[in-house]
């Protein structure tokens, strides 16, 4: 059905299929290399890394809204944009993303502006260009819910939009409304040029659940549903252009080449958990037991402050019940947090949550799983163009993969008290 959805949007694809021989048994799990470079610990909150050709990396501390230029030892050469006043090159009042684009140069893409950078390989910026679809800047340049990317024809990739949740009606003094948001989003693409818009296949997201609370003078509170393990897809745009789609029910990829057809790889290795009725219930009680902390946590920072009032916005998080608050409210004034019943939970912990995908720069994609061992480090799953898991790394506690430089090249971050440090490491490939 995800394949006959992919071709109705206009794609216009074929369709190969890969191998559907049952999975094989994963490979074995060890550590990544020790680190053969380590910055100092100044950043605050890295969100994107980018290796030039002589080996120099484009830095985006999002959290200080600056972009840097480092050396091969990570000392810092310049700041390519930043947030200071007066700065030559403004970086813009929120976070911007950065992606690859042909050449060995990148797009820095300023949502707020809406505008963007064209860096060269040296990493100076070359000219300041329009977003081709302005009101879209935002997901353009996110790596929330998918790695966007330029294809195989120069076509600008990434997460499309989607219709606001529906929402019942909400009466002063009345029964609580119900939002529902939607199971699926699109993966759609913009020609630089032609400023042609289609869309490149359909994709399963996160739904947004949750009941809406009437408050005085016509605010509304929204609690929005926590799901400890929601079963998503995800994607990104792989280093040769290709677009792989990762399919979380049966954790396999759908690759949409350069060619424009489509392939569907064969169902990866991987070690299913299942979960019993009994796990499921735990899961869900952990989150509320989580939830009421933080509520007890807040009404005593509350009563600290002389009774001052919690609040927060309508769309954000806030709590582990998922309450975004678009009224104030104190913690005792809280409506019950949000979660789904046992039966809504999968029969097996899905082997990846939102936003694991990463590709690599040697045309491999590299998927944050589930799996713990015992040293709770992240598992990646690193999977060949052809769709099989080909090596499982892990990383050590407290770290992510921040990005890559090509022949291995892995960029992890870690953070302590201190702050935040990037550290070079080295993939071999099996």
């Amino acid at each position: 059905m995800r394949i006959a959805r992919a071709l109705s949007a206009g794609t216009g694809v074929a369709l190969t299929v890969g191998s559907t021989s049952s999975a094989q048994k994963p490979p074995p799990v060890h550590f990544i290399d020790r680190p053969i470079a380590t910055s100092k610990h100044e950043f605050k909150g890295l969100s994107g890394i980018r290796q030039l050709p002589n080996g120099t990396v484009l830095v985006n501390d999002a959290s200080r809204r600056q972009l840097l230029l480092l050396d091969t030892a990570f000392n810092a050469l310049r700041i390519v944009a930043d947030s200071s006043a007066g700065s030559e090159n403004a970086y813009g009042p929120s976070q911007a993303g950065m992606l690859p684009y042909p050449g060995d140069s990148t797009l820095f893409v300023l949502p707020r502006v809406p505008s963007m950078y064209m860096i060269d390989p040296s990493g100076k910026i070359a000219r300041v260009m329009a977003v081709p679809r302005p009101a879209e800047a935002a997901s353009m340049g996110s790596n929330f819910n998918g790695v966007p990317g330029i294809d195989a024809k120069g076509r600008w990739v990434y997460r499309g939009q989607t219709p606001p949740a529906s929402r019942t009606p909400v009466v002063p003094g009345g029964p609580p409304g119900v939002m529902t948001g939607v199971d699926s989003g699109p993966i759609v693409r913009v020609d630089l040029t032609t400023r042609a818009f289609d869309t490149v296949a359909m994709f399963k997201v996160l739904s947004l659940k949750g009941k809406i609370y009437p408050r005085g003078e016509g605010r509304t509170l929204a609690m929005i549903e926590s799901n400890p393990i929601p079963q998503v897809d995800d994607w990104a745009v792989l280093s040769d252009g290709s677009v792989a789609i990762v399919r979380g029910q049966d954790y396999h990829i759908d690759f949409i080449n350069k060619d424009g057809s489509l392939t569907r790889g064969p169902k990866m290795a991987y070690a299913w958990e299942p979960l019993s009725d009994d796990a499921k219930l735990a899961l869900i009680d952990s989150m509320k037991k989580a939830d009421a902390d933080s509520r007890k946590e807040s009404a005593a920072k509350t009563t600290a402050t002389s009774g001052s009032t919690a609040s927060s916005s309508a769309s954000g998080g806030g709590r582990s019940g998922g309450g975004g608050l678009s009224g104030g409210a104190a913690p005792a004034d809280l409506p019950p947090g949000e979660f789904p019943s046992a039966s809504e939970l999968p029969d097996y912990r899905p082997p990846f949550t939102l936003n694991s995908v990463k590709p690599d720069a040697d045309d491999h994609l590299w998927i944050r799983t589930t799996h713990r061992e015992a040293s709770a480090g992240s598992v990646y799953d690193v999977v060949s163009r052809e769709g099989k898991v080909i090596d499982r790394v892990q990383l050590q506690p407290g770290r992510s993969i921040l990005g890559f430089g090509k022949g291995g090249i892995v960029y992890v971050v870690a953070r302590d008290d201190s702050g935040a440090w990037i550290e070079r490491s080295k993939w071999r490939a099996p």
